[in-house]
């Protein structure tokens, strides 16, 4: 009985001290060069010609402008904003066209001409009919852009000619959607009659036009200047690779903190390494085997429960194995098993899983597809293993 009875304390105890798997995210900081597919079409400097047709009433003159623009000008620097400058690495040119030409500078010329808002169409709306109606009027907006980028200097290549022209409809609610201050005849939620509408918008009409103008031509450029960038220029990186280790205050996942640490530690010198001009980055083959370790850790991890991250286990939970898949992915991804590092993802994004591991599955897709590329396009060039 005595025996039954130890054994029993013997179980209990191991059982309340057991500790239940829990994760801790580490943010593994580094700094590194971000090159393009083809890296000889890339420049430091760009220069923007900008050809501003009369709008909005007249609001806004027509205007040619060039590079160097004064960023002191109102135009100039809503333009100026919209770019996807990236400090030392890609910046406006001080010279003049002209002058870049002639003596051959190599930069990029975006040649950006914005037309005329037009209304497409405009609809007077009660939003509350009754005692109190709000009298509205919607309007169906469109801004025509049209953007050219050539590689000039010491070559003339067209890379880049677009325009908005099959997405550049908007809808917009006046007054809702405009900032018009706090005057007493503004009424943000509509006006009580449709004669008020119309007297506020002869009143305000010009100004609400100039914000909508300006929101149409930001939603189109920047996202167009920032995948350009993205595409052709070659720029530092600050990137922050979040992978999970374990909080381990009982002991037990001792496995699952080294590797975390070693992840860690390997990426802190990797930014050290840049910071010393060195630009191999993690394809060195020191860095390759501490990567891997890393790797089989995780990949060891996974295979006790049958790389099934959806359910639960005992002490651990789907969420923490989820965690784990992620920190695989991201090794396969760093040591170059790009095709595997996909097969998981696609595998994994047709499970039951966490919407934030969803998400994060197609994060690292992109990931692998911007470093897959680049290793596809620089690895002999530059010497990476």
């Amino acid at each position: 009985m005595k025996i039954i009875f130890t054994l029993f304390i013997v179980l209990t105890a191991s059982l309340s001290f057991a500790q239940k798997a829990k994760s801790k995210a580490v943010n593994c900081k580094y700094h590194h060069i971000r090159y393009p597919e083809n890296v000889e079409l890339s420049a430091k400097m760009w220069a923007l010609s900008i050809v501003e047709q009369s709008s909005c009433q007249g609001a806004i003159p027509y205007r040619v402008s060039q590079t160097p623009l004064v960023a002191t000008h109102p135009r100039s620097q809503f333009y100026m904003y919209q770019m996807a400058n990236k400090k030392k690495h890609f910046f406006q040119a001080t010279d003049r066209i002209s002058n870049l030409d002639a003596k051959k500078t190599p930069y990029i010329h975006f040649e950006l001409e914005t037309r005329d808002m037009r209304i497409v169409s405009q609809v007077t709306k009660n939003k509350k009919p009754g005692a109190d109606p709000q009298y509205n009027l919607i309007f169906e907006m469109e801004t025509p852009i049209i953007l050219k980028a050539t590689r000039k200097g010491d070559m003339n290549v067209v890379l880049l000619d677009t325009n908005n022209f099959s997405s550049s409809n908007y809808g917009f609610t006046f007054p809702q959607n405009a900032q018009l201050g706090t005057a007493p005849d503004i009424k943000p939620n509509g006006y009580p009659s449709e004669a008020e509408l119309l007297a506020a918008w002869r009143k305000y009409g010009k100004k609400a036009q100039l914000q909508w103008r300006d929101k149409m031509i930001a939603e189109f450029l920047r996202p167009t200047f920032f995948k350009f960038t993205n595409t052709y220029i070659t720029f530092e990186e600050w990137d922050v690779v979040k992978i999970y280790s374990d909080r381990n205050k009982k002991g037990g996942y001792d496995h699952i903190v080294d590797a975390a640490e070693t992840f860690n530690n390997t990426f802190a010198e990797i930014d050290a390494d840049y910071k010393a001009g060195k630009r191999d980055k993690f394809y060195t083959d020191e860095y390759q085997t501490r990567l891997m370790g890393c790797l089989e850790t995780w990949k060891t991890f996974l295979s006790n429960y049958d790389f099934d991250v959806s359910s639960n286990d005992g002490e651990v939970k789907a969420e923490y194995k989820q965690k784990m898949l992620l920190n695989y992915i991201h090794a396969l991804i760093f040591t170059k098993q790009y095709d595997e590092a996909e097969k998981q993802i696609a595998h994994y994004l047709t499970k039951e899983i966490k919407a934030g591991t969803n998400a994060d599955l197609k994060r690292l897709r992109r990931l692998k597809n911007q470093f897959q590329t680049e290793y596809e396009a620089n690895a002999a060039r530059m010497g990476w293993n």
